[in-house]
């Protein structure tokens, strides 16, 4: 099942392809020390968001973000990509998140990351990525799917 790509859809603001990627990125190279994206799920093409996210960070920059690793030691899935005509093409059943730019539709979910998201950072990006989890009752932490991620740049 195939529909159009709106332009609203999956957006983040650094890094989602469709819109950051028509035109080269004003911001330089080693630009910044921190970077964060809320939205890692939701990119239909989460390997040129992070080759950007490693291009304009600084040498030993970081960025630091969360994700739903629903697969969990499962490999990473895709749910959803983009076709060369611009359409959604659902490679599972369609799943959206709350989203408050959009709350009629949500944000499609386009990937199930697992902790193989590792490796497809620094397959894109050459960037490292440790994945911690805070799980400390005494502060009052306890969840699932609360990972937070912080991928580093070589300095």
């Amino acid at each position: 099942m195939e529909r159009p790509v709106l332009e609203s859809e999956g957006i983040c603001p650094i890094c989602d392809s469709q819109v950051v990627f028509r035109a080269q990125n004003p911001w330089l190279r080693d630009y910044f020390a921190c970077t964060n994206c809320w939205t890692m799920e939701h990119l239909l093409d989460p390997a040129k968001a992070f080759k950007e996210i490693g291009r304009v960070l600084k040498p030993g920059g970081a960025h630091i973000f969360t994700v739903p690793l629903v697969n969990k030691d499962m490999p990473s899935s895709v749910r959803a990509r983009r076709t060369p005509n611009r359409m959604i093409e659902y490679l599972a059943p369609a799943e959206y998140h709350a989203n408050p730019a959009d709350e009629e539709h949500g944000a499609l979910v386009t990937m199930h990351w697992g902790f193989d998201i590792c490796d497809f950072i620094y397959d894109h990006s050459r960037m490292t990525t440790t994945i911690v989890k805070i799980d400390d009752l005494s502060k009052g932490i306890r969840a699932d799917l609360i990972e937070v991620l912080v991928s580093k740049k070589r300095s």
